[in-house]
């Protein structure tokens, strides 16, 4: 599991990059959390 913490951000559109090459090609869940909601997304890594 990668648990990377943000901390605060202002609100509207955020932009952050992960380097995903340790992982292996195929489908993974991106979870992103406040203290009001959580919105997962799948995301697709290929090589």
């Amino acid at each position: 599991m990668l648990l990377k913490t943000v901390g605060n951000v202002t609100s509207g559109s955020q932009l952050e990059r992960f380097d995903v090459r340790q992982f292996a090609a195929g489908v993974y869940f991106l979870e992103m959390r406040d203290d009001k909601q959580t919105i997962t997304r799948k995301v697709l890594i290929s090589h």
